[in-house]
């Protein structure tokens, strides 16, 4: 069976690490028979390039998946310690990998500039609600790479119906 898909309005807020923002972007919005949904986007913010963004929650976890020109992964579930990665733009890698000492591991490829940051991230808060036309999804967790303790992030994705 195939999931029910519509065109949404998302508002990402995002705030840790001594920063916050707040973006709003279109998607699609799939609900699946097995109760999971998820939601896949455009990143607005094409300062690294064309990057698609989704986002799949059930009950008890969320997952988000990043492809194109960044590339990631993490899980969130309520009290659990995720594995995930950040896989370092081929342009960037070598400034970005002097931001955190140590936690590049080994390139994908033969190009010594391309490598991939191990991720964890363990979450303290999780929680989404539906709401007429769309949900809302909230989640604070700490992040760490190469194992290293960098801070507490909080997350709030706002889903509703484009009318």
């Amino acid at each position: 069976m195939s999931a029910l898909k519509r065109t949404v309005r998302i508002r990402m807020e995002s705030s840790g690490g001594g920063q916050s923002s707040s973006q709003l972007t279109e998607g699609e919005l799939y609900e699946t028979a097995t109760g999971s949904s998820f939601v896949r986007y455009a990143e607005p913010d094409q300062s690294n390039g064309l990057t698609t963004t989704t986002v799949k929650w059930n009950e008890k976890e969320i997952k988000i998946v990043r492809h194109g020109e960044v590339n990631s992964d993490l899980t969130f579930i309520k009290g659990a310690r995720m594995s995930g990665s950040y896989w370092l733009p081929k342009r960037s890698a070598s400034a970005d990998a002097s931001l955190v000492k140590g936690a590049v591991l080994p390139p994908r490829g033969n190009d010594p500039t391309e490598g991939r940051m191990l991720l964890e991230s363990v979450t303290r808060t999780l929680s989404h609600r539906n709401t007429a036309g769309g949900c809302s999804l909230k989640w604070s967790y700490e992040l760490y790479v190469d194992g290293r303790f960098t801070g507490v992030y909080k997350l709030r994705l706002d889903i509703e119906d484009i009318k």
